[in-house]
């Protein structure tokens, strides 16, 4: 664009009204007179340029300061003056503009003079006004971002563009990459986040926005609601959490206690795979608890798998212990342990126990230093002489003088006259154990009286039949034999074999 000397006299006395008018003329002298500076006027609407001056050692004067800030000052924005008729979009000048898929307002209406001056200002790409200013002069309901406790970088910095396409985008909300929000928002915060085996919802989908503002937020990292409604705007199932009896300590602080917002190496995007997870807080809650799982030489399968969520509602519970079935615990037994289940169901009599539903009475949901996870030792042959140790779990609920004494008249209604019959069993180098004629959980005979036992690769059968004041048995091939406290009966058995 041409100016006149007049012209371009005006404009720096203009720009620099604190100079002396005797240095400015010296300084319009150079600039308009200079072979460098009249060479830069042949072409319209270009650039001023110039070769870079000679190396000199004397130190620069006034005059050459003004000159080079006049100069820096045209080379801030230039632009032709359009002829009459013409617009910013021809073939030859911004031919693509307009024909993305989404489009800025004031583009769409070729109304760029909403952003644009192209004849007076002196700003970058000639702007109307610089930064936020701007942008609000249209996106008023913006403002309030401003007043946010958390503002987005870039709007803090007042740089829109650094997100948005101020003309138009192949992607939603002229944003700058995409097609998703996380396209454009790893280009600054990098793809870490999404590289995880197990990745929140939200980032499967590419959508950081469904948890952040990507402009300003109240609430710490720029999260889109409190981080106590956030996660319940998605997983509405958890709300339960609110009405459960009893509610996990985390659950109730902060759901990132245990999950990672974005996502993890472990399912459900843990901050670690469980069991580990878990020891974090219980190693200090409860140690020993802890130390005993790690310890069992006979673990529980669902712990040894680190599934302590097999067992445990890891969110909220009606039952205690945040058990996942109740009230008693043998339900949740039951979810594994169905073949135990189909045979307490069917049986006639159970076992204290478990007719109170407590499988934890003998066995340890945690592990155990003894077969089948039990609390307690207990004998695992079938036969063995009588040693009190063998029977360290029966005699926790059970009178252990029960097979002490060889007469007694009140330990124990299976005797014949005095006898105690239970001594009679045990005693013996061939001495019986307990699950011998017993069935442990539940059975169909009085007594929980097995109905077969095993015997090598046989099962004998056993028949009880309980009279008022004893009993009879019949097992397998053997002569059958009765018993009774008032009335004893002759015994044929020889109490040293």
């Amino acid at each position: 664009m041409r100016y006149t000397n007049e012209e371009r006299r005006n404009q720096v006395l203009t720009r620099y009204p604190g100079v002396s008018r005797k240095i400015l003329a010296v300084a319009f002298s150079v600039l308009v007179f200079s072979p460098v500076a009249g060479c830069a006027q042949g072409a319209p609407g270009a650039i001023n340029s110039s070769p870079a001056p000679p190396q000199t050692s004397w130190a620069p004067s006034s005059t050459q300061i003004v000159a080079k800030r006049v100069r820096a000052t045209q080379k801030s924005f230039s632009h032709r003056q359009l002829k009459k008729g013409e617009t910013c979009v021809s073939d030859k000048c911004h031919a693509q503009m307009g024909r993305a898929k989404y489009v800025h307002g004031p583009v769409g209406t070729a109304s760029c003079e909403v952003c644009h001056d192209i004849k007076a200002s002196r700003a970058s790409f000639g702007l109307t006004r610089t930064g936020k200013d701007l942008c609000l002069t249209c996106h008023e309901d913006q403002k309030a971002f401003y007043n946010e406790k958390v503002i987005h970088a870039p709007v803090e910095a007042e740089e829109c563009t650094g997100c948005h396409d101020p003309h138009q985008s192949p992607y939603k909300f002229q944003f700058k990459s995409g097609p998703s929000s996380a396209k454009l928002c790893i280009t600054c915060h990098g793809d870490d986040k999404i590289k995880h085996k197990y990745l929140h919802g939200p980032l499967v989908a590419e959508e950081c926005i469904g948890c952040h503002n990507p402009h300003a937020s109240p609430y710490q990292f720029l999260l889109a609601a409190s981080p106590e409604t956030l996660c319940f705007s998605c997983h509405e199932e958890k709300k339960i959490i609110f009405k459960a009896k009893f509610a996990h300590k985390p659950v109730r602080e902060k759901c990132t206690a245990c999950h990672d917002p974005h996502g993890s190496e472990a399912q459900f995007a843990l901050t670690e795979p469980s069991p580990a997870l878990c020891f974090n807080c219980h190693q200090r809650i409860n140690p020993d608890l802890v130390t005993h799982i790690k310890n069992a030489k006979v673990p529980h399968m669902p712990v040894a798998g680190g599934e302590c969520a097999g067992c445990h509602d890891p969110h909220a519970s009606n039952f205690e212990r945040f058990l996942r079935e109740g009230p008693q615990e043998m339900r949740l037994c039951f979810s594994c342990h169905d073949e135990q289940a189909d045979e307490i169901k069917s049986a006639r009599f159970m076992h204290g126990p478990i007719r109170e539903g407590l499988c934890t009475a003998c066995h340890d949901p945690h592990g155990s230093a003894h077969i089948k996870v039990l609390r307690y030792f207990f004998a695992e042959k079938f036969y063995n002489p009588y040693d009190p140790k063998l029977y360290t779990l029966c005699f926790q609920c059970h009178n252990q003088n029960l097979v002490k004494d060889e007469r007694t008249t009140a330990l124990t209604n299976f005797r014949n006259g005095d006898r105690n019959l239970h001594y009679l069993h045990v005693h013996r180098k061939k001495g019986r154990t307990c699950v011998a004629c017993h069935q442990v959980h539940a059975g169909h005979q009085e007594r929980h009286v097995r109905r077969s036992t095993p015997f090598g690769t046989w099962k004998i059968p056993i028949q009880y039949t309980k009279t008022p004041t004893g009993g009879k048995c019949v097992v397998g091939c053997h002569v059958p034999k009765a018993y009774d406290r008032e009335k004893p009966f002759k015994l044929e058995v020889d109490s040293a074999s």
